[in-house]
């Protein structure tokens, strides 16, 4: 995923805010040589798994990714979510819960 927003940042142009676990993104980033030029990192602790039932998640797990993602685009602060693990249904859901869709 990383190394496909810097990709995008490079082709594109546009300017990228990775959401998760701050020190796990570095790790990636130093393991596989990423430029992260135009990608700023917004840490977000909590970690979904797919046992968490997504009407609770944003109670439960105010941190994590996909919550602190949809907050900030309520906010006005992004304009797109990538997810790469949660499933759609669940997805829907806590987006649904968020931001009142």
């Amino acid at each position: 995923v990383l190394e496909g927003a810097s990709l995008a940042v490079k082709e594109l142009g546009v300017e990228i805010i990775a959401v998760g676990d701050e020190a796990a993104i570095n790790a990636c980033v130093a393991e596989n040589d990423i430029r992260m030029e135009g990608i700023t990192v917004r840490h977000a602790p909590d970690v979904l798994t797919m046992h968490d039932n997504p009407t609770d998640v944003l109670k439960k797990k105010p941190d994590s990714s996909m919550a602190v993602g949809l907050r900030m685009l309520r906010e006005g602060e992004g304009e797109l979510i990538i997810e790469n693990s949660l499933p759609g249904d669940r997805m829907i859901t806590l987006s649904k819960n968020l931001l009142g869709r």
